[in-house]
């Protein structure tokens, strides 16, 4: 496989957390608040940074039994879904207990002990982008390098934090069932991490590379066809993909698509993080505060709700001098003060907005029937954009609305390709991602065309 170059990584997990201090020069700091922080952490419900608590015991799956080696699966994560690593040479910073050098890369995302009170001003500043409205592109701050480490393997994919804990967890409860099924890490599994701030015309590079890992993962498995697995912005990288191939190329080298949670028509929620942040759903985490680096994201802008599937007149955000709508967000940005925004959603909305259909095989698993934002109300006059608003619920998983994740419906009159779909209830965005019959289906999926193989492959442990 063609990878990129692997710089030397720090050694990112700190096992005595009193170091936490020295790290930050923040011998002041108490090192029993440190740690109560933490443990809030370590004990709710992660919902947004992966799935917390849930086992898949392997240990007695049945594998592979075909004449022929399985398909070969590559994983495409989505917003927040790859580690991401930084190096530093700054020459200010926002506080003087942040560093301004750094040896080697250290780990930026997921990296729990960044986002302790005080120390996440300087994580805000070293993982916000600078938008330039003539280039059309973001930067890093002045002497900030951040990269995406890992592609072609999966550990970066698997797990959000390098040290492994739960939760961090991301694409690992699949891909440790797939290991019980046959399956090897580098050889017939790999992951193609990338930098999720950033949309698609600025990662031509992991285009380029996605490609050529297709191509040389069919061949080194004996020109088996490549299943392509993607979750949530995955899916519109997956979509920007294959729409830009040829149908040849699609037909010789894509066995499937397996769409996981796709916000295929965008996300309310990326409208509450332009307006007054998002706070991941952890209370000890200031929404405005991380709405400073979350509005820098081309990505966000990518994932505004698309006009084709919201009305015309129907209310997204209402506010006692006005209300806007998704023909509004050129307003919407001008009144928040944020003319950047509004340059990101022009260089994005045409990405993936007119969902041409993908021309491969798919199957499209995701959840309902958990309440999801659907309108935002600032009840107050002067409350938008800095007041947290009244959310509206409506269907969905969570994150993405129904509307949004059942988008695909319009590509059964548009190819030829079979389209299915699975979906769960009683979890959400990505806890999904850890569910028996989320990888369930991946696996009747994989193994298809072996006849007499079970699905009963896995037991569950809540």
């Amino acid at each position: 496989l063609s990878k990129n170059r692997e710089p030397k990584l720090a050694k990112t997990y700190i096992t005595d957390y009193s170091n936490v201090c020295k790290c930050y020069k923040m011998r002041y700091f108490n090192v029993v608040q440190l740690f109560i922080f933490l443990l809030v952490f370590l004990l709710c419900d992660f919902d947004n940074f992966g799935a917390f608590g849930s086992r898949i015991n392997v240990s007695n799956s049945k594998k592979f039994q075909g004449s022929s080696s399985p398909h070969p699966v590559i994983l495409i994560p989505g917003d927040g879904g790859s580690q991401l690593y930084a190096k530093l040479n700054k020459s200010t910073n926002v506080h003087v207990f942040c560093e301004k050098t750094s040896t080697d890369y250290f780990s930026l995302w997921l990296n729990l002990e960044l986002l302790l009170p005080y120390v996440i001003d300087c994580f805000l500043d070293n993982i916000r982008l600078i938008y330039n409205p003539a280039t059309r592109l973001t930067r890093t701050p002045e002497g900030v390098d951040v990269i995406a480490p890992g592609f072609g393997d999966t550990d970066t994919v698997e797990w959000l934090d390098p040290s492994h804990i739960s939760s961090g967890k991301y694409y690992n409860g699949i891909v440790a069932a797939m290991a019980g099924w046959g399956y090897t890490r580098g050889l017939n599994v790999h992951g193609a991490p990338f930098d999720f701030r950033r949309a698609a015309p600025e990662l031509k590079p992991w285009f380029k590379n996605v490609t050529r890992m297709i191509e040389s993962t069919y061949t080194a498995n004996n020109n088996r066809k490549v299943i392509l697995v993607s979750h949530s912005l995955g899916c519109h990288m997956t979509l920007y993909l294959l729409n830009r191939m040829s149908q040849s190329w699609k037909d010789r080298y894509i066995e499937h698509w397996i769409a996981i949670a796709p916000p295929f028509a965008g996300s309310m929620k990326t409208v509450l993080l332009y307006a007054s942040g998002y706070n991941l759903d952890q209370f000890v985490l200031s929404a405005l505060k991380l709405r400073l680096s979350q509005r820098t994201s081309p990505s966000s802008a990518w994932l505004l709700p698309n006009p084709m599937f919201w009305k015309a007149d129907e209310v997204i955000v209402q506010t006692p001098s006005r209300n806007y709508t998704v023909n509004d967000y050129q307003q919407f940005f001008i009144d928040m003060d944020y003319s950047d925004g509004w340059e990101m959603y022009k260089d994005t909305r045409k990405l993936t907005s007119s969902l041409i259909a993908p021309h491969v095989p798919l199957t499209v698993i995701y959840a309902r029937d958990t309440r999801t934002p659907q309108k935002l109300i600032y009840e107050n006059e002067g409350d938008f954009p800095d007041v947290q608003p009244t959310i509206v619920y409506g269907d969905g998983d969570g994150t993405v609305s129904l509307r949004s994740l059942q988008a695909f419906y319009i590509w059964r009159k548009q190819q030829t390709q079979t389209i299915s779909e699975v979906t769960v209830t009683g979890t959400s965005h990505l806890k999904m991602l850890q569910l028996a019959k989320v990888i369930s289906a991946i696996k009747n999926i994989i193994f298809a065309d072996d006849v007499g193989h079970t699905d009963q492959y896995v037991k569950f442990n809540q």
